[in-house]
């Protein structure tokens, strides 16, 4: 199942504003914004003593991602590329992009004559060929490189409230694992998203509730979770 790309073009103009909001008033903001600390806080772990290192973020969307990584570590990147399949999302992007160590490309249409060290895909391969975007990180990360991937499972709680819709081609968290592990070592899974709309209707306690529901389960039932982030290097 391919994720409509007309979708995003007409989501660009407001694509940030609608997942990542100074205040999180629901689940959707919540969701969004805990998985890009995670992101950020893992490269901060793996690349906190590097310099010059190079990113290729897949599924750009608006470049939020990219734009928040280079405000936390703009002295650790020299080149940063972000590519989408949406037209829309990355003339928005370069748009709302004012540093020049960030390139956008529609995908495709990237040019890349280099490996990188880093390469962060989140929210995009549920909705790709699973196979061929692994294939793909695998012929363009460095030996040493860090692969940030999120995978959504079926038979989280967001697939069981949501009676499948949109799961309904989603492989299993353990199925996804399998097909990860032919080609990459797990170095870390972090679950994100345990998906309790009901809290959200106070959203001030709902805040605080998630996050420590979140830290308390999440050893214990992650394929519950909406999402596993995946910290992943080449065998």
């Amino acid at each position: 199942m391919i994720k409509d790309k007309n979708f995003y073009n007409k989501e660009s103009s407001y694509y940030s504003m609608k997942r990542y909001p100074k205040i999180t008033l629901d689940y959707i903001h919540f969701f969004f914004k805990k998985r890009l600390k995670i992101v950020l806080k893992e490269l901060e772990n793996n690349f906190k003593d590097r310099n010059n290192l190079n990113l290729l973020e897949i599924g750009c969307a608006d470049g939020i991602v990219l734009r928040r990584i280079l405000e936390r570590m703009e002295n650790h990147f020299s080149d940063i590329v972000g590519i989408d399949l949406s037209e829309g999302m990355i003339k928005e992007a370069k748009n709302l992009t004012i540093d020049k160590k960030i390139n956008y490309f529609v995908r495709g249409a990237e040019k890349i004559d280099k490996k990188f060290d880093v390469i962060v895909e989140v929210g995009v391969v549920n909705y790709a060929d699973v196979d061929k975007e692994l294939s793909y990180v695998k012929n363009n990360l460095n030996r040493d490189g860090v692969y940030i991937l999120s995978l959504a499972g079926k038979g989280s709680l967001n697939d069981y409230f949501g009676k499948g819709d949109g799961y309904n081609n989603f492989l299993s968290y353990h199925e996804y694992e399998d097909k990860i592990r032919k080609n990459f070592k797990i170095s870390k899974i972090i679950p994100v998203g345990f998906y309790l709309p009901l809290i959200w209707r106070v959203p001030v306690l709902a805040r605080v509730w998630q996050f420590f529901i979140e830290i308390v389960l999440g050893p214990f039932l992650p394929n519950l979770f909406h999402e596993k982030v995946y910290i992943l290097k080449l065998k």
